[in-house]
């Protein structure tokens, strides 16, 4: 959050090289910004090719999904997150390719446990 930033542990655990002027940018590794930073500083969320803000956060685009299961398109990519121990099966319409396996998928994909399948047409 803004405003929260202590850089005392940071400096210890670079000890001599943030003395000696050697600078780490730390940032947060998603590819979508917290939400504080959209409402602060919303000039950093996408714009869509009509003008229109993406706020933050995946939108949902397939229903019924598996208990702890995601999925959010980028592109013409479907990301399918599994957050659980168990595989489990989501159903995905049509002859896609699995951009992680590198295999052709139809109807359906089953990412294993804490799995991720990166079905595309």
């Amino acid at each position: 959050m803004p405003g929260l930033h202590d850089t005392t542990r940071g400096r210890l655990l670079l000890g001599g090289d943030y003395n000696n002027g050697i600078g780490v940018v730390l940032a947060t590794p998603i590819s979508s910004p917290p939400p504080w930073t959209g409402r602060l500083h919303p000039d950093t969320l996408p714009v869509t090719e009509d003008g229109r803000t993406e706020w933050w956060g995946g939108r949902p685009v397939l229903g019924g999904l598996p208990e702890r299961v995601e999925a959010v398109r980028r592109g013409e990519a479907l990301f399918v997150l599994h957050h659980g121990r168990e595989p489990v099966t989501v159903e995905v319409p049509g002859t896609h390719h699995d951009l992680r396996t590198g295999t052709a998928v139809t109807d359906r994909v089953t990412p294993g446990r804490y799995g991720v399948a990166v079905p595309r047409p």
